[in-house]
């Protein structure tokens, strides 16, 4: 009827689970009586929910959808960056401006996209100092000062070697924070401790450098985009200060 026509959305966005697993978690929760629907969107590579309410009572519509948001928001939360229009980089860069903290990027398996992505935010100079693609293990010892010994030992995909980086790169800029990425992105080069997909992602800042290991089954492309969103998310974790030692 037309009196019911008072629409009220909401998107809450999310990475790092599944579908199948954004569903599981959401299975039992009743949003029906609330008069919400529910519906999952992929858009890799995150998983949009979007919450959606008609009512004709626009206080009532408003109302519902908040609580119905609290309940996805309760069995997610972790795996949520953003709401509606926001993007994890713009998320970040809103941390790292109200916290006035600078940040210098070293990438390797991304080639440049993850700088790419922080520099697509208006104002990224205000806490964006370099970014800077070392992509050869000559490149890395030159600009990050990562000593060969580390790369003929542990490769140039490994911890060390990611942490490295991060701590390099935050010297060079004299920041205070350094991400890092470096990973195969294949089709070739993997092997069968490193396989192809096999990530690595540093944050240094001046007391720590934590690191994550990553293994993707996509293609190149996609690789090199879940990592720069991985690392995007390991960053907002730390400014929100939720980032531990796994």
């Amino acid at each position: 009827p037309e009196e019911q026509h008072h629409l009220e959305r909401r998107i809450i966005k999310t990475f790092g689970l599944a579908e199948a697993a954004v569903d599981e978690r959401l299975a039992d929760i009743d949003l029906k009586s609330l008069g919400v629907d529910i519906g999952f969107y992929p858009n890799f590579p995150e998983i949009q929910i979007v919450l959606a309410i008609r009512d004709a009572d626009e206080a009532k519509a408003k109302r519902n959808l908040e609580l119905a948001e609290g309940h996805v928001v309760n069995r997610l939360k972790e795996h949520i960056f953003g709401f509606d229009q926001d993007t994890l980089e713009g998320v970040c860069a809103a941390l790292l401006t109200a916290k006035k903290l600078t940040l210098a990027a070293a990438e390797s398996c991304t080639g440049g996209l993850l700088t790419d992505r922080l520099t697509d935010i208006p104002g990224s100079s205000v806490y964006l100092d370099r970014g800077v693609v070392t992509y050869s293990n000559q490149s890395k010892t030159d600009l990050l000062g990562v000593p060969p010994e580390i790369l003929n030992e542990f490769g140039a995909v490994s911890a060390e070697t990611a942490r490295l980086m991060a701590e390099g790169v935050r010297k060079l800029g004299k920041t205070d924070i350094g991400i890092s990425t470096t990973g195969i992105a294949g089709p070739a080069g993997g092997t069968e401790k490193k396989p192809v997909g096999t990530v690595f992602m540093a944050l240094a800042d001046n007391d720590k450098t934590y690191c994550r290991q990553y293994r993707y089954r996509w293609d190149r492309r996609r690789i090199k985009i879940i990592t720069t969103q991985a690392v995007l998310l390991m960053l907002k974790r730390y400014l929100k200060g939720e980032l531990t030692d796994e």
